[in-house]
């Protein structure tokens, strides 16, 4: 198998979205989008908040390792990540699996 392709506007994934104005959320709106996970830790969020957070279709999944430290995985490892945090992982995959229909939006620090 080749991987696939994922319906259009099915999946959306950007980074933080504490920058986006007011066009940005509009042009977000109107894209569809049914939930948005927010992949990034609670101090993350507290840091750089999302205009979003407040939406019902919000939802902060802190999917991958600990930021403090604790868990000693190279950040440039996506492979350790996923296997050090498969219970965030498998959280985040029940967010997507439990959203409406329409496109789900995706974020973290880094898009």
């Amino acid at each position: 198998m080749d991987g696939g392709r994922i319906r259009e506007r099915a999946l959306i994934r950007t980074d933080n979205h504490d920058r986006l104005d007011a066009v940005g959320l509009a042009a977000m709106r109107s894209y569809g989008v049914t939930r948005i996970i927010d992949l990034r830790w609670p101090s993350e969020a507290l840091k750089y908040p999302s205009p979003l957070s407040g939406d019902h279709r919000y939802r902060l999944v802190p999917a991958c390792f600990d930021p403090t430290g604790d868990e000693e995985i190279p950040l440039d490892s996506y492979r350790l990540m996923a296997d050090a945090s498969r219970e965030r992982v498998a959280a985040v995959l029940t967010a997507i699996a439990v959203a409406p229909p329409g496109g789900i939006l995706v974020h973290c620090p880094a898009g």
